[in-house]
């Protein structure tokens, strides 16, 4: 018979109060516990259990057979059955409670004691209960020692229900139970019993978390790691009871959001193990692009990336790897844009030192709410019903009403509380923004916070850090809420004093200290650099407001000096010899930050000591991740290679590195951009371009092809249907033929380099249809660099596309103007008559393409052809000259080609590839502007131009560069400067 889950609970409930019934009842109290007289009250208010006559409890009395029937059958919510009790011959028609014995006899709860009897007025033993309770609940019965007495016919039954819990072990199981003891065991389990498991939850392969319906949650870690897509039963238990519950290990998923212009949010359908968790972000050029930083939630359930720099206009795609499966992710990235323009408050203070000039302050956001005044202030028009309006990259509004700033009728002072207009507009996304500004007294510093000690490499400051690396973040405001950005003006309305300047002091020091502006801290920051060599202890800055008394205090800290307390390393994945071989590693100092810096790990007393058996080695900064490599050089031969250190608290540490043969071109995996569907006579090239070539560790290498060095050798299984020479492969009859290539070495073949592929050559009459790609837009009267080749690909019945040789076809140009340049070249070029309407910049041409014989066609095509001139559209960086392209926007050179601005504008030359918007390559030979902003720590790069003072740009510094062509073009990107 089936029964509901709920029925089932009910009746375990029922048969689970007896599990007791070995114990005296007890009718004392603690202070958190009911009597049993009250959980009576309370399960008699429930219908569970009915009182005696005169409303007593009978606590110590033995329940009988017929009273158990009862209370199962209301908890059973079982219809009365008199019926199904008239085979008893002990149970009559007016027994009182015929009903309930009938139904629980109908429902197999409960059987005849035999000789059609079911003795109601017998009591109920434990064994009883087991027999029953295992019944009800599918239980099979156990052949397991049983410690107590029992009844042979019982003893699987009684080891069943102590295995499910549903009895503890008793010194006997023939004794009947009293009342205040089931009592007792049926409030509890009325308590717990009825909380069910709300929602089973896997948080990660080995930790799952289980909600129950009265808020309760348990969180239990498994001895083994759940596997994907498997349903895996767990137990957990929760206040006293065991509940069983499946859960299932889904397959990672990720899903992506941008949230800013550098900077992605992943969310995880699950927890993973954050040291493991790598993102690989890739553009729709499948080229990697760098993530600079990787933020974690607490649920280790989303992920922040953060990236060098904005990210460029396209898809992306997200790859997070490291977990027990991997997942991705897509994203498209609209080029960020101006979306507010903001006047922070209606206030134009005069300037301190001319009443002709007054100032307010703009603020200007991108789509994700950022910040991007400093990058886009140069963006916007402004304008001011008074003088002329201009807009620095700190968000300072200056409007000048000087003769000098090109105003006719102007050289007059503001009035205090005059009104001047002033609006702003940014053409590109047509975001404005106007304010009527009211002409109110200079500004003073009111508002000052210290906000940190930053440096740039995150280094701890430390006997023997260079004070210069380090500066107090301040951030400060004037009486009308306007950032102060003016390094002078901040100096002149505030005082500054040191406490304990011998642990540290600042540069000029308490009586002329030197303030800075840095662009590159949190978007714009005024800036104290510390000075002196450091000592040990606390150094108090405290800086004073003149007008308004404020101040703000900031505890410098300098640590005892830095020293590796834990290094730990590792071997690589592979360690080739002749190629250097970067050596994973961790280094923690005594204060438990990781050191990440190049520099910090080299200083005196940071390690005691770093050896390698071979080879040179040495820490080395990347400027570009803003972290430190270890890497070992000039190991030219295969070994064993042992490299130790000694931290600085005097901790070993070591390494065996088994360094493997050098790399060596081995083996052909694939062929690339070529097509192997050829219509007869079709030609197609075929050489070390179409070739991808793997070292004898599975990754890709490029040979040194030529002479001595490495050579293809290409053949083919049936040169009746297509033959190789001269680095191409020709159709020549119907059929295929398998083609092999080799690697040779100095003319001989390098064993297991082999790779095959099948060429298949088919009758102009097998081709179904042809196509002519589009040809995008002809520039008129262009140079041959702006012609257009025609090509026809045959497609067969499978969609198939196929190869055709030129002949099969004819270019015939209809509009008069347009040609081929010449017979068989099937080049296109324009050259239309002087009166041709170009309308918007371009028209239409025309020309047909005829495939002859065989399945024939005739297609008409049509071409744009624009007379506007060439001038650049597409701006990207490139490596060449003395920059090395490190991420989509960033680009690395040594300092000794950036120490002039003339080597930086020949840098952004050379780096920067320019596309017209006819799609050619263009090479302009200077930028109409470069200019050079956000130069890190403060330091310089010359004009070059005596008495100019000399570069201070040095490794380790970043500056941005922005490039504009002649039309207005602009691309924008990082410069990290290596040494």
């Amino acid at each position: 018979m089936k029964k509901s889950l709920s029925l089932l609970v009910a009746i375990a409930m029922v048969f689970s109060m007896f599990a007791s019934v070995a114990f005296a009842a007890d009718a004392t109290t603690t202070a958190t516990e009911k009597t049993t007289q009250q959980k009576f009250d309370e399960l008699k208010a429930a219908g569970v259990f009915t009182g005696y006559p005169g409303g007593g409890a009978g606590l110590e009395n033995e329940m009988t057979r017929a009273e158990f029937a009862k209370v199962l059958a209301k908890i059973a919510n079982l219809k009365d059955n008199a019926a199904a009790a008239k085979n008893y011959s002990d149970v009559s028609k007016t027994h009182w409670a015929v009903g309930q014995i009938g139904s629980v006899t109908e429902a197999g709860f409960m059987t005849g004691v035999g000789a059609s009897k079911f003795a109601p007025t017998g009591k109920v033993t434990l064994e009883q209960v087991a027999k029953i309770a295992t019944l009800v609940g599918g239980i099979p019965q156990l052949d397991k020692a049983v410690t107590g007495k029992v009844s042979p016919w019982a003893k699987g039954y009684v080891a069943a229900a102590i295995e499910a819990g549903l009895l503890p072990e008793a010194p006997s199981y023939q004794v009947n139970a009293k009342r205040g003891a089931l009592v007792d065991v049926a409030y509890k389990l009325y308590s717990t019993l009825s909380v069910t498991v709300k929602e089973a939850k896997v948080i990660d392969a080995k930790n799952i978390e289980v909600t129950f319906t009265d808020g309760g949650v348990v969180k239990k870690a498994l001895d083994t790691a759940l596997v994907a897509g498997t349903a895996t039963k767990v137990t957990v238990e929760y206040n006293g009871t065991k509940y069983e519950v499946t859960v299932t290990l889904q397959a990672l998923t990720a899903t992506a959001t941008v949230v800013g212009a550098k900077k992605v949010e992943v969310k995880l359908n699950q927890a993973v193990d954050t040291a493991k968790v790598t993102f690989e972000v890739k553009n729709a050029t499948n080229t990697v692009v760098n993530v600079a930083k990787t933020t974690f939630s607490d649920d280790k359930m989303t992920a922040t990336l953060e990236f060098a720099t904005n990210l460029i206009a396209g898809d992306y795609t997200i790859a997070a790897k490291g977990a027990t499966t991997d997942a991705s992710a897509k994203i498209t990235v609209v080029a960020e844009k101006i979306a507010k323009i903001e006047f922070v408050n209606d206030k134009a203070v005069f300037s301190r030192t001319d009443a002709k000039v007054v100032t307010s302050t703009v603020k200007i956001s991108n789509q994700y709410g950022e910040d991007v005044t400093a990058a886009k202030s140069g963006q916007l028009t402004v304008t001011a019903g008074k003088g002329v309006a201009s807009l620095a990259t700190s968000g300072v509004l200056t409007i000048d009403n000087n003769t000098a700033a090109g105003i006719a009728a102007s050289n007059t002072v503001f009035a205090k509380d005059e009104k001047v207009a002033v609006s702003a507009i940014d053409s590109a996304s047509n975001t404005f923004a106007s304010v009527v500004l009211t002409v109110a007294d200079k500004a003073q510093v009111a508002e000052i916070a210290i906000e940190k000690l930053y440096n740039a490499d995150n280094e701890t400051l430390a006997v023997g850090s260079t004070a210069g690396n380090f500066k107090l973040v301040i951030s400060a405001k004037d009486q009308y809420g306007n950032k102060i950005s003016n390094a002078t003006d901040f100096a002149n309305d505030t005082v500054l004093t040191i406490a304990n300047p011998t642990v540290t002091n600042v540069v000029g020091g308490s009586s002329t200290p030197t303030y800075g502006w840095d662009a590159n801290i949190d978007g714009g920051k005024l800036t104290l650099t510390l000075a002196g060599t450091p000592g040990a202890g606390t150094s108090k800055v405290t800086i004073i407001s003149k007008t308004s008394g404020k101040l703000a205090s900031f505890d410098v800290v300098v640590k005892e000096a830095v020293k590796v307390d834990v290094l730990t390393l590792s071997a690589p994945a592979v360690a080739v010899a002749g190629a250097d071989i970067e050596i994973p590693f961790v280094a923690v100092d005594q204060f438990g930050v990781a050191i990440t810096s190049a520099s910090a790990l080299k200083s005196a007393g940071a390690l005691l000591s770093l050896t390698s058996s071979a080879g040179n080695l040495d820490f080395v900064q990347d400027y570009v991740k803003k972290t430190a490599k270890l890497v070992l050089s000039n190991v030219t031969t295969k070994g064993t290679v042992v490299v130790a250190a000694v931290t600085g608290t005097g901790k070993v540490q070591q390494v065996t590195i088994s360094v493997v043969d050098a790399a060596v071109p081995t083996v052909i995996s694939a062929t690339k951009d070529l097509t192997t569907t050829l219509a007869k006579t079709a030609v197609v090239d075929f050489s070390t371009g179409n070739v991808v070539v793997k070292d004898q560790y599975g990754r890709d290498i490029t040979p040194t092809w030529g002479g001595a060095n490495y050579s293809l050798d290409v053949t083919s299984s049936d040169t009746g249907k297509v033959t190789y020479a001269s680095g191409k492969l020709t159709a020549v009859a119907k059929g295929s033929s398998t083609i092999t290539v080799k690697l040779l070495k100095n003319n001989i073949e390098v064993a297991g380099s082999a790779f095959t592929f099948t060429v298949k050559v088919v009758e102009k009459g097998d081709i179904q249809s042809y196509e002519v790609p589009d040809l995008g837009t002809l520039l008129d009267n262009g140079n041959t660099d702006h012609d257009r080749q025609v090509t026809v690909n045959g497609v067969l019945a499978d969609a198939t596309k196929v190869a055709v040789p030129n002949d099969f076809f004819t270019v015939d140009t209809i509009t008069s103007g347009l040609s081929t340049t010449t017979p068989t070249s099937n080049k296109l070029h324009a050259s239309l008559p002087g009166a041709t309407p170009f309308a918007n910049g371009d028209v239409t041409a025309t020309f047909v393409v005829t495939v002859t014989g065989g399945n024939g066609e005739v297609i008409s095509k049509t071409v744009k052809v624009s007379n506007a001139a060439s001038v650049a559209d597409k701006l990207e960086l490139q490596t060449a000259g003395a920059g090395t392209k490190e991420g989509d926007l960033i680009l690395s050179a040594a300092k000794g080609s950036v120490d002039t601005v003339a080597e930086v504008n020949a840098l952004a030359t050379a780096v920067v590839k320019t596309t017209d918007q006819y799609g050619v390559a263009i090479t302009p030979s200077v930028f109409t502007k470069v200019y050079i902003t956000n130069i890190s720590n403060g330091h310089t790069i010359t004009d070059g131009v005596a008495p100019a003072p000399v570069s201070t740009i040095a490794a380790g510094d970043t500056f941005n560069v922005v490039a504009i062509t002649a039309n207005g073009k602009t691309i924008t990107f990082q410069v990290v400067v290596k040494a």
